[in-house]
């Protein structure tokens, strides 16, 4: 058997098995940290990482190095407590007069850094669901319930941390620090609760994950054992090898605490991973950095509009975290509609190339007149007279030196002119039944801000601020002044430009709603809708709601935990998962997501599935035109391929020689 699995408290049992284990015994007790309590971090000595992380922000003189200081203190207690256990007391009182960082510790500040751990050690614990459905069971049944710990914290802040957790119900408590000795010393708190209990060693049984602590010291002391795993790996994605920082090891920890009992029975049993577990792992962290973001930037006292359809499950987090408003509104535009508006006070054609900016670099002239809301099929005579089809691709960049092109749009102008004029009118009804102050805040998720724009040009006298998840470097706003972005701020940043593009997909699904989009309005200021692309598809509609209903959970789960106070919201955690799906997607979600329809310029495209390699090495253009179209590049790669190689890397190569 594999040492490291031993130490690391192997092996992994279900709850189900754990309560056929200890049926027989009258008396169960348990162990609490890593037992009864999980901590929302990797490890017990990030605690004090987080210690020195909430000092420092309320103190000139920092105490950098923290972790270690502490640690020393504690080995350095023991040394002079031999033969009983040590208290937090005791713990602090060897870091007095100890220069750590650029303070001198002395004994107000020792009280501090200790009222400081011992908050963060409330806001990291939580229950741990499978072991609360053995207690829960113990109660039930009527055993007696005891709680043995080795801990240097007394037995009162124990119980806080088992009540504030709801674990309560248990007949009696032994602390270490509190009876002077540990169970790890052969045994000796357990001799002590046997004489306390009075209660026959054949009777009872210990839980517990530490192996010499809870296995071999109960079994010295004749007490039956049940030896369960320190670390239960729940996630998919987020394992050790992605945890390089303190916030990634907060953030992923508490993910694994809590992702086994989603959609499940709580039971801890090891079920089938599911979208909605997708969502809480990898789109839970974007959901919620984004949100926060969004809060602390921006200003009260402001309409804020939330774009459809990329900002549907953007506002319900938003409300779910910091309460609804009626200055929260779900704002039924496109940017077909605005583009539409927009074109009532020049709808020439080197302006709707202007206004396309945003859409795919190419497109059919079906595409085409399908994003100006025109029925192509009425069209299709013009277009065969201008000595184009309506399959014909168009290039997005060259519409006015394509002349043939050119001649069609001079003929269908008048009918642009008309549908410009009958959306202009019917938005200015919508917009004034949305009742919106002077200054209006729009939300979306970005790129080239087009649909802002075209909110300024139609609506002059309202002051527009964007708020996104990016804003590009060509945006046809300013970036800084009318519009921000976390991820990307208009800076000309490569990296990051090529991390979006080569995930496209993985955003786009995620950042949807269930319902059509929006194609224009009427005078009188109907919104008018097309067809839900999904409606008639029950497994990409169940996919993606889904996975937003575990984000959502995710988000009001990480907003309601006090850890969530300690972590910073940066656009690396916020992409902390998608990161990981990006380059090391399964072959399930390679699948699911590569085969997720797009509705494109050029027709209905998968995200990424493509042919076969024998055609594309028999035919390079049909390859150059598949990849082109992807919106999962990396994927696109990946499932052509079948290799294992770094298809990111290679992605990220393919990216800047384009560029």
């Amino acid at each position: 058997m594999d040492l490291k699995k031993i130490l690391n408290g192997y092996p992994r049992r279900s709850a189900d098995n754990i309560i056929k284990m200890i049926q027989p015994y009258d008396v169960v007790s348990f162990d609490v940290f890593d037992t009864l309590l999980k901590r929302d971090v990797d490890s017990e000595s990030d605690v004090f990482d987080l210690v020195e992380r909430k000092y420092n922000s309320t103190h000139d003189k920092k105490i950098d190095g923290f972790k270690e200081f502490r640690k020393k203190a504690e080995s350095e207690a023991r040394e002079k407590n031999v033969s009983k256990e040590v208290t937090i007391d005791d713990i602090y009182a060897c870091l007095n007069n100890k220069t750590v960082g650029e303070a001198v510790v002395n004994e107000l500040i020792a009280a501090d850094l200790c009222s400081i751990e011992k908050e963060v050690e409330t806001a990291v614990c939580t229950a741990n669901q499978l072991m609360m459905a053995v207690f829960d069971y113990c109660k039930e049944t009527g055993k007696r319930i005891l709680i043995i710990s080795d801990m240097y914290w007394p037995a009162s802040f124990v119980e806080e941390l088992l009540r504030n957790n709801g674990i309560v119900g248990y007949d009696a408590i032994y602390v270490s620090a509190e009876y002077g000795v540990q169970k790890r010393q052969k045994g000796a708190l357990f001799k002590v609760v046997a004489e306390k209990e009075n209660t026959g060693i054949k009777r009872w049984v210990h839980i517990g994950d530490n192996k010499k602590g809870d296995y071999l010291s109960a079994k010295s002391a004749g007490i039956a054992t049940v030896n369960i795993a320190t670390h239960y790996r729940n996630t998919e994605y987020l394992h050790k090898s992605e945890r390089t920082d303190l916030d990634k090891k907060v953030i992923s920890s508490f993910i694994n605490n809590r992702i086994s009992v989603i959609d499940a029975t709580g039971n801890g049993e090891k079920i089938e991973y599911n979208d909605v577990k997708l969502g809480y792992e990898i789109y839970g962290p974007l959901l919620y950095f984004f949100v926060k973001w969004l809060h602390d930037g921006i200003p009260q006292n402001v309409t804020v509009l939330f774009f459809a359809r990329d900002c549907y499950v953007v506002k319900k987090a938003y409300e779910a975290l910091y309460g609804a408003e009626d200055r929260y509104k779900y704002f039924l535009g496109s940017r077909k509609s605005l583009i539409l508006a927009a074109l009532h006070k020049d709808a020439s054609l080197e302006t709707v190339a202007r206004m396309l900016k945003s859409e795919q670099a190419q497109m059919t002239v079906h595409g085409f007149l399908t994003k100006l809301n025109l029925n192509p099929e009425d069209y299709e005579s013009e277009a065969v007279a201008s000595g184009l089809t309506l399959s014909t691709v168009i290039y997005r960049d060259r519409l006015t030196e394509n002349q043939y092109f050119v001649e069609f749009y001079n003929c269908i102008l008048p009918d642009v002119i008309d549908k410009a004029n009958q959306n202009y009118e019917g938005i200015k009804n919508y917009i004034n039944e949305l009742n919106c102050t002077k200054d209006v805040v729009v939300v979306d998720i970005g790129w080239r801000c087009t649909m802002q724009f075209c909110l300024q040009e139609v609506f002059p006298e309202y002051n527009w601020k964007g708020y996104y998840l990016g804003v590009r470097e060509d945006a046809v706003v300013d970036a800084g002044s009318q519009a921000e972005g976390f991820y990307l701020n208009g800076e000309n940043d490569i990296e990051k430009r090529c991390f979006l593009a080569s995930m496209t997909a993985l955003i786009e699904i995620f950042f949807s709603a269930p319902h059509g989009s929006v194609t224009g309005y009427s005078g009188n200021g109907e919104v008018l809708f097309a067809p839900y692309e999904c409606q008639d598809d029950e497994e990409h509609r169940k996919f993606f709601n889904d996975i937003q209903n575990g984000a959502l959970r995710f988000t009001t789960d990480f907003g309601k935990a006090a850890v969530s106070e300690f972590v910073n919201a940066t656009c690396s955690n916020m992409l902390l998962g998608l990161e990981v799906l990006c380059e090391k997607a399964n072959r399930r979600e390679l699948k699911k997501i590569g085969n997720y329809p797009f509705h494109l310029g050029v027709g209905v495209v998968n995200a990424a599935d493509p042919k076969s390699l024998w055609k594309y090495i028999m035919n390079p253009k049909f390859f150059l035109y598949d990849f082109s179209n992807s919106t999962w590049k990396v994927a696109f790669l990946k499932r052509l391929i079948k290799l294992k190689l770094p298809y990111y890397k290679i992605f990220c190569w393919i990216y800047r020689h384009k560029e």
